[in-house]
């Protein structure tokens, strides 16, 4: 479908960002840093102030052999990790 008719009267910056995200080949695809770059997230940009994904902590892994009870203690552990004032 066309963005312009989906999204009329939208800002041609916003068109254009969604345009790269939603590319169906992942090499024409925007990847997240890249969209972050995008002119339409200009105003958002400071260059000394943006945090860097270092790797995932996640270890999905571990989620997949696992029955219900296992796995609600893993979410849940995982949960308490950040809010240690719910464990």
């Amino acid at each position: 479908a066309n963005l312009w008719e989906l999204f009329p009267g939208a800002d041609p910056g916003a068109i254009d960002l969604l345009r790269t995200l939603l590319a169906f080949d992942p090499k024409e695809r925007a990847s997240a840093a890249e969209a972050l770059r995008h002119p339409y997230f200009a105003w958002l940009h400071d260059a000394e102030d943006e945090p860097v994904f270092r790797g995932a902590r996640f270890q999905g892994a571990a989620y997949l052999d696992c029955d219900t009870e296992d796995f609600r203690k893993l979410i849940f552990e995982d949960i308490t990790s950040f809010h240690p004032e719910l464990a």
